[in-house]
């Protein structure tokens, strides 16, 4: 499955990418933003690839001209709660900062809050992240609880708040880029 819009590609993760994927994880400049900091064996990224459910566990990766610059996921996602888990990361520095991962989270959040019955979506963050916090505020995600002082946030994104909080810049968006999102199998 690929997601196209806003001049990106989300192409979903597939068995052949998880490599490249895990080295991107093991990377010291990503890893340290992770809860999960352990050096990642090839056989624990193929356990993990394989528990993955294809109905409640999305994974894209980030495709601009031709090439991969991060991962975006929704994942455990109750469909009866109508709620998930998000994540986000942008490997190359020359991309962090820039429009790319503004473009990718609008480009996911518009399909699955227009394409699915999801209602909300809840991410985890590190404290001193402060930039991570930054831009997961700007789209509209609100502090549900810290898990403890030194560690995480917890924000939650509810779909009205998504489409109020980022109303202006999806406007500029939709001018620059066109509003028509394509989806391939």
């Amino acid at each position: 499955m690929t997601i196209r819009g806003y001049g990106i590609e989300l192409v979903r993760l597939e068995a052949h990418h998880i490599e490249m994927l895990r080295q991107w994880r093991n990377d010291e400049s990503i890893n340290r933003f992770m809860d999960y900091r352990e050096h990642i064996s090839q056989e624990a990224q193929e356990r993990w690839f394989r528990s993955l459910d294809a109905k409640c566990d999305f994974y894209f990766l980030i495709r601009t001209e031709g090439e991969f610059h991060g991962l975006i996921h929704f994942s455990a996602i109750d469909w009866n709660e109508r709620n998930g888990q998000s994540g986000l990361f942008i490997r190359t520095k020359d991309y962090q900062g820039t429009p790319l991962p503004v473009c990718a989270s609008v480009l996911m959040l518009e399909y699955f809050f227009t394409h699915t019955p999801l209602e909300a979506i809840e991410a985890k963050v590190m404290n001193d992240n402060a930039l991570a916090l930054a831009y997961n505020m700007s789209l509209g995600f609100r502090t549900i609880s810290s898990e403890s002082p030194e560690r995480f946030q917890r924000l939650r994104l509810n779909k009205e708040d998504f489409y109020r909080s980022f109303s202006r810049q999806l406007d500029l968006l939709r001018r620059v880029h066109g509003h028509s999102i394509q989806v391939r199998d």
